[in-house]
């Protein structure tokens, strides 16, 4: 009987793996699809749908030479029958569009038994581009002279403050990087109006920019300030007029928590003054 199983769970596994070339045959090669591309990675992390983190959690440098035009990341759940993620359609069009930095979502419609496995992907994508001869960098698409260095400022003069984010309502905090403040009030109860947030690092700027171009979506983010970590409660981001690459963050609430690397699950409750 257990010999029977296991020559059956073999053959599944040799005609997905069929499957899943016939896919690859069909789709084509990447690069006479995005034949400027020079470079490309994807941030993957998966969670339950309860919300807890998973320990699936890596970044894919893609071989251009020899990537197929196929995006399909197996989903972690070993319970998980006929699920997956497949997220090729979104990740062509963006690279179609010369997106250096991007990220997505999707759902697992797999099945645990007898239920729903709803398994949540989130990746973000970095790219880099040839136009004219002159190579696009993905990691700092279109960061500024004044962010890079800090603008006319000695760099152990500005001061910088970890950020970090909640992906879906209580998870764990992630880190992100860095930002500076360059309005930073007293107490965080004085930034209701708006906090001016411009990223101290490559890929915070990525995160920041493909917030920025999501369309008004509402994050729960994570600041170090001088008084500990604070959770931002449903905050939004846009940037700035004429100020590129400077965004201004509103939020609805505030309140104290432990940060990222504290592993704490923020709660955004009562608040306190930072």
């Amino acid at each position: 009987m257990m010999m029977s199983r296991y020559r059956e769970k073999e053959l599944e596994r040799k005609e997905r793996r069929i499957q899943r070339d016939e896919r690859e045959n069909a789709a084509g090669k990447l690069v006479q699809k995005i034949p400027d591309l020079t470079s490309l990675s994807i941030a993957i992390h998966e969670t339950r749908p309860e919300g807890c983190v998973s320990d699936n959690h890596y970044i894919r440098r893609v071989a251009l030479e020899h990537a197929p035009a196929l995006f399909e990341v197996a989903c972690s759940d070993p319970r998980c029958e006929d699920g997956g993620h497949d997220v090729t359609r979104e990740i062509l069009a963006s690279l179609a569009s010369r997106q250096a930095c991007f990220e997505g979502r999707h759902a697992c419609r797999g099945r645990c038994g007898a239920i729903d496995c709803a398994r949540v992907l989130w990746y973000v994508t970095t790219a880099s581009y040839r136009s004219g001869g002159r190579l696009v960098d993905a990691a700092n698409p279109t960061l500024p002279q004044t962010v890079a260095t800090g603008g006319s400022q000695a760099s152990g003069d500005r001061e910088t403050f970890a950020l970090g984010w909640v992906k879906a309502p209580g998870s764990l905090s992630e880190a992100i990087g860095s930002v500076t403040l360059p309005t930073r009030p007293t107490t965080l109860g004085e930034a209701r109006g708006g906090l001016e947030m411009i990223a101290d690092d490559a890929q915070t700027a990525c995160w920041l920019q493909s917030w920025a171009g999501s369309q008004g979506e509402e994050r729960d983010i994570v600041l170090r300030l001088p008084g500990g970590w604070f959770v931002l409660c449903a905050a939004t981001i846009a940037v700035i007029e004429g100020a590129r690459e400077h965004y201004m963050i509103r939020f609805d609430r505030r309140c104290l928590v432990k940060g990222p690397a504290e592993q704490e699950m923020p709660r955004c409750g009562d608040e306190r003054r930072g």
